[in-house]
């Protein structure tokens, strides 16, 4: 689940300067795959608890910045005449380290919102009630990283109008995204609760030796 987390989200900053228009709007490309990350998450946090799911997002922030400064380095190294492409990896990569210090700013105040509220609502229904919970704190925590997110990515780039809608269309696509798998995320849920020989409450995780 982390190696998925962490392809996820390189392939949000790779594709987010590729545009989409779709009924008027414009969509950033990595918005058909970032909004999973918070399913993930919740996943994590429900299970193994409050003090794992934050693993994943410091882990995440780790690989974005190093995915970034890796492709960085290799635009700044010197390419043989005869190599044609070199324009094209330089139009696709260098607005990510742009695009990386909004996806950080948004992403650490998002996801870590998202998963706070998870947890202590987790724990205030004694771990009942997953799909609604999971919808709820993606609304919120989704709410917040688009608004920071295509500010300080697109603010300089499309008019406020224009933004204003991304801003909306982004966050609507990405409930959309989490009504549609919060039932698949349950089951899983179920499935790792049944078989990992953890107990995750209140941020921790314990060892439950009755469980295989």
């Amino acid at each position: 689940m982390l190696t998925l987390y962490v392809v996820m989200l390189c392939i949000s900053l790779s594709f987010g300067n590729n545009l989409n228009e779709i009924a008027g709007v414009l969509l950033p490309g990595g918005i058909y795959v970032f909004p999973l990350t918070f399913i993930v998450c919740d996943v994590i946090c429900d299970v193994y608890g409050l003090e794992e799911a934050k693993k994943f997002v410091w882990l995440g922030i780790l690989a974005q910045l190093t995915y970034v400064l890796f492709a960085q380095l290799f635009l700044l190294m010197p390419t043989p005449e005869e190599f044609d492409n070199s324009l094209s990896y330089h139009t696709v990569f260098d607005p990510t380290f742009r695009f990386l210090f909004a996806a950080l700013a948004g992403f650490f105040c998002g996801e870590f919102l998202n998963i706070y509220v998870l947890h202590k609502l987790r724990i205030r229904f004694s771990g009942r009630y997953f799909m609604l919970r999971s919808a709820f704190t993606t609304a919120i925590g989704q709410a917040l990283l688009s608004i920071i997110v295509d500010t300080i990515a697109y603010s300089s780039t499309i008019d406020n109008d224009a933004l204003i809608k991304m801003i909306i269309s982004t966050w609507s696509l990405k409930m959309l995204y989490s009504l549609l798998f919060v039932a698949p995320a349950w089951v899983l849920v179920q499935y790792l609760k049944k078989v990992e020989p953890v107990e995750a409450y209140d941020g921790n995780i314990d060892y439950n030796p009755l469980k295989p």
